[in-house]
C-alpha cells in the first residue's frame, strides 16, 4: 500500500477532513492536498511528515479513536515509505531536464522501460505518479546509461549533475541526481554563497 492510500484511510478512520488536518498538523491545506492525491510524499522523519503525524495523532485523540495513537499512525505512515524516499516534483523536474538536455525520444525510452509513452507523459507534465517511484526512476537510469554512454553524453550529463562520471558509478550518480538531486556540490547555489561569504 502506498502513502497516499494509507493516509487517505488514517483520514476516513478518524473522520476529520482536510482543513481539519491542516489545522492540526500546521501544514498548509494545499500540501495536505498533495499528499493525498498522491503528487508528493514528505520525506521519511522530516518536518513535514512528523507534523502530519502529530495532526493525525490529535485529531485520533479527539476524536476517541483509540486504536490511533501516535506510534500505530507512526508505523502505518512509515511502512508506505521507501528508505529512499524521493519527492516527485523534484523527480519530475529532473527527469524533464534530462530528456531536454540529451534531446531523448520519449517513445524509444517507453518501449524500452515498457511503460506506454502517454504514461510518461503524464508524470512529466505532473498528472501521474508512478507507483513505485523508486524503481521507475532506477528503469529510466538504466535506459539512459546503455543509450547515452559515448563521450559526448557523459560529458554533458557530468556537467548537468556537477560530478565526474566513470562505469563503475554512472548508474549510482545519474540515480542520486534524478530522485535527490544529490552531487558533488549538493547546491551550486549554496557554494557559491559560501565561497561568497
Amino acid at each position: 500500500m502506498n502513502f497516499q492510500t494509507k493516509l487517505n484511510e488514517l483520514i476516513e478512520t478518524i473522520g476529520c477532513n482536510s482543513k481539519e488536518l491542516s489545522n492540526a498538523s500546521n501544514i498548509s491545506t494545499s500540501v495536505i492536498s498533495r499528499y493525498r492525491s498522491g503528487e508528493r510524499t514528505p520525506k521519511h522523519n522530516s518536518d513535514k511528515f512528523n507534523k502530519l503525524i502529530d495532526g493525525l495523532s490529535i485529531l485520533a485523540k479527539k476524536n476517541n479513536i483509540k486504536k490511533l495513537n501516535k506510534k500505530k499512525i507512526t508505523d502505518l505512515l512509515e511502512s508506505t515509505l521507501h528508505k529512499e524516499n524521493i519527492d516527485i516534483e523534484l523527480f519530475k523536474n529532473n527527469l524533464n531536464i534530462l530528456i531536454n538536455t540529451l534531446n531523448i525520444n520519449v517513445s524509444e525510452m517507453a518501449k524500452y522501460i515498457g511503460f506506454d509513452s502517454s504514461y510518461i507523459s503524464k508524470i512529466r507534465n505532473g498528472k501521474r505518479q508512478p507507483q513505485n517511484i523508486y524503481e521507475f526512476s532506477l528503469t529510466i537510469c538504466k535506459y539512459i546509461i546503455n543509450k547515452y554512454n559515448d563521450t559526448n553524453s557523459i560529458i554533458i550529463i557530468e556537467q548537468l549533475i556537477n560530478k565526474k562520471i566513470d562505469n563503475n558509478n554512472y548508474l549510482n550518480i545519474l540515480h542520486n541526481w534524478i530522485c535527490n538531486n544529490i552531487n558533488e556540490e549538493n547546491n551550486i547555489i549554496d557554494s557559491f554563497l559560501t565561497k561568497l561569504d
